[in-house]
């Protein structure tokens, strides 16, 4: 699904992309027919022109439908043209920039949410091998209590031998005393 809706969006890029490249050419052709300029670099002061009737009514002609143009005009248009490109790619640079917030936006919430459902999960899998030590750890010290508990008990039993053997001897000490007695010691 990830993979489709990226797809999505930079195929709507894409056309947008060419859709504003059509428009800036319709625009261009829009704005450049084909004119016959009149001369306009020669001071219109100074020139003595000699012109004929038929001249200058085609003249005059050409100028009414707008095939032939005065530097003003000519300028004016040029202003024109160049106010509506820079217009134009004003709008388009404002477009991009929003489509690329809104892209940016997408793909870093995208990411959060993958980041986050990876530290949820490593958070437990850390709590699962936490609690999976802690009982390993729990049932060696188990173990070593057992075995703590079986020395304790040994030493105890040691402890009673001791109290037996020592009972024991006492009770040899008092039948040899009572032996010495009733079984008189030869002299050597």
């Amino acid at each position: 699904m990830k993979n489709f809706k990226s797809g999505i969006q930079k195929g709507l890029g894409i056309l947008l992309v060419l859709f504003l490249a059509a428009l800036c050419f319709v625009a261009w052709c829009s704005y450049c027919p084909k004119l016959h300029y009149l001369n306009a670099y020669l001071p219109k002061d100074n020139i003595q022109i000699s012109l004929s009737d038929v001249q200058i009514k085609t003249l005059n002609q050409l100028i009414s439908k707008g095939i032939v143009i005065s530097a003003s005009d000519l300028y004016n248009d040029t202003i024109a043209f160049y106010s509506t490109l820079i217009t134009w790619l004003i709008g388009i640079l404002g477009i991009s920039g929003i489509i690329g917030f809104i892209y940016v936006r997408s793909k870093s919430r995208e990411e959060a949410e993958h980041e986050a459902e990876k530290a949820v999960d490593n958070y437990f899998a850390k709590q699962s091998v936490h609690d999976m030590l802690d009982n390993k750890i729990k049932s060696e010290v188990d173990n070593q209590l057992e075995d703590v508990k079986k020395d304790l008990e040994s030493l105890e039993d040691i402890q009673g031998i001791k109290d037996s053997i020592q009972k024991i001897e006492e009770k040899i000490e008092v039948l040899e005393t009572d032996s010495d007695r009733v079984i008189p010691k030869e002299p050597d």
